[in-house]
């Protein structure tokens, strides 16, 4: 019973790091591109570089637009991960 639960919580555990460390990344793409508003631009580089904010978008990871990484996607399945299992083991106590 107890090696079940580790090698089915294994996969799920490696996932959820998979998700933190890719969350990381787009909140730190997304926390560079802010710093850009408050650096002390020339007016020539100032109207460049607000022409190339509007194009340019957080590194992020995803599955076309349908999946995109980001912290709350790390929140949502670490909370369905806790609610599954904890579901699973009172319906393995109720057998």
């Amino acid at each position: 019973m107890a090696m079940g639960l580790v090698t089915s919580l294994a996969p799920s555990v490696i996932w959820a790091i998979i998700l933190a460390e890719l969350s990381e990344i787009y909140g730190g793409s997304k926390k560079s591109f802010r710093s850009w508003r408050f650096y002390k631009w020339s007016p020539t580089d100032a109207k460049l570089m607000g022409k190339v904010a509007k194009f340019i978008k957080p590194l992020t990871v995803s599955f076309g637009h349908f999946y995109v990484i980001t912290p709350i996607k790390l929140i949502t399945y670490v909370h369905s991960l806790i609610f599954g299992t904890l579901k699973s083991l009172l319906t393995i106590n109720n057998c």
